[in-house]
């Protein structure tokens, strides 16, 4: 007589391997990468296929660019803040500039070539294409999702090669979605450091993460990046120190008063007398120049550059009147003619009233007036507030053209500050000479 088996050991074995493939398919499920890939539009913020993405110098911008026909347009003051300062919108004649050593290049909407167009709103839109071309910029424009990528600044900068192929994901962390992938190999642009994940940057425009043993960073910082000729201007320097003093002159009167000013100032090689200011919206000048005050100083050893400023007040607003170019020229001509009639060496410009609204005028200004002014070796110099006030200036921008930046490194606190202070303190002047 046989005795029946009892199913308790199968079914415990059972019981057993179910709870191992429990366990592991937890542990895959929990230690295994996730395949799931980004949606690229949702990553960028694309509500629209007429969108594009813009990403600059490893940042993707909140602005949007326009899609027309397969062409990216940029609205122009997105171009002005980070892509190019150097193009100017003159609204008063719907044409946009652009000033370069070789001359001014000049695109007005429906001119055929398809660099400016105005958008619905009456904004004016500049293409990529056009942006890539005239500029001293690494930029690709890509599509799937539409999208410009670009760089204007290489110094500063940690590169890294990948030391594998591996996936790009939105978030630290294997069950993160891939964003894009890289390859043995390719440089990626090094962010910030999560311990075992790193924060990078394509070069296809996707900011993510890897696995921070998959590259390896470069032990030379910075970009390689060769500047394009077309946009260097020529500029001056001269062979020793500037020391600089203003002479305060409100009358052709107050310039004799020269030799006086500067019988004990001892060290100074250059003067400049508040000769220039705007008269009216046109452009013309008030001017107290004077022939016999520049042989005087230049028998006392020193170089002038004549102000033109706005700081003991003017019948007009200076950005106004740098809105126009008809104003702009007839400004330039004026100082032209000035300089070779009595012999000054240079121009120095101190508009304190700009406002931010006024900063791309004034610029092209600068740069009209540095072509000029270069072509008949005049120094050309700006005085600037320092840069938390007033970095709408953009003093990176006007260093391509102007001979000398000059920062008027005071005003830590004033008349009107809350607290009593230093008008112009160690740690304060320091701070603001490192800002660009």
């Amino acid at each position: 007589m046989h005795r029946n088996k009892s199913p308790l050991p199968v079914v415990i074995c059972l019981v057993i391997v179910a709870a191992i493939v429990g366990i592991g398919g937890f542990f895959i499920n929990r230690y295994s990468p996730t395949g799931k890939k980004m949606n690229k539009s949702e990553y960028y913020g694309l509500s629209s296929g007429d969108q594009a993405a813009l990403i600059v110098n490893d940042e993707v911008l909140e602005e949007k660019g326009l899609v027309i026909d397969g062409e990216v347009y940029v609205d122009y003051m997105t171009v002005w803040n980070y892509l190019n300062s150097g193009y100017y919108w003159e609204a008063g004649a719907s044409q946009l500039l652009l000033t370069l050593p070789a001359g001014t290049n000049t695109w007005v909407p429906g001119d055929g070539s398809g660099a400016v167009i105005l958008g619905e709103d009456g904004v004016p839109y500049i293409s990529a294409a056009c942006i890539r071309e005239n500029s001293d910029i690494d930029m690709e424009i890509l599509e799937e999702p539409y999208r410009v990528v670009a760089r204007t600044s290489w110094s500063g900068v940690t590169a890294g090669t990948m030391t594998e192929d591996t996936k790009v994901r939105y978030r630290g962390g294997l069950k993160s979605e891939i964003l894009t992938e890289v390859k043995k190999g390719d440089t990626i642009v090094f962010l910030e450091d999560l311990q075992d994940w790193c924060r990078v940057s394509t070069a296809d425009g996707y900011v993510g993460y890897v696995q921070s043993s998959t590259f390896m960073k470069n032990s030379e910082a910075g970009l390689p990046h060769t500047a394009d000729a077309r946009f260097q201007f020529q500029r001056i320097s001269l062979d020793h120190k500037i020391n600089l003093g203003w002479h305060y002159v409100d009358s052709l009167e107050g310039n004799s008063y020269l030799g006086e000013r500067i019988a004990e100032a001892a060290g100074l090689n250059t003067i400049s007398p508040t000769w220039f200011s705007l008269a009216d919206e046109q452009g013309s000048l008030v001017s107290y120049a004077d022939k016999a005050y520049v042989d005087q100083a230049h028998a006392a050893g020193l170089q002038v550059w004549g102000m033109l400023g706005d700081v003991n007040g003017s019948p007009v607003k200076t950005g106004d009147v740098l809105a126009g170019a008809s104003a702009r020229a007839n400004i330039i001509q004026q100082l032209m003619q000035i300089a070779t009639d009595c012999g000054m060496d240079g121009i120095n410009v101190d508009f304190e009233s700009i406002r931010e609204d006024s900063a791309p005028q004034y610029l092209q200004f600068l740069k009209e007036l540095c072509v000029a002014a270069h072509a008949q070796n005049l120094v050309v110099s700006t005085d600037n507030f320092v840069p938390t006030y007033t970095k709408y200036y953009k003093r990176a921008e006007q260093a391509k053209t102007v001979d000398y930046l000059i920062i008027m490194g005071y005003d830590e606190h004033t008349a009107s500050s809350e607290e009593i202070g230093s008008v112009a303190s160690l740690p304060f002047v320091d701070r603001e000479f490192r800002i660009r």
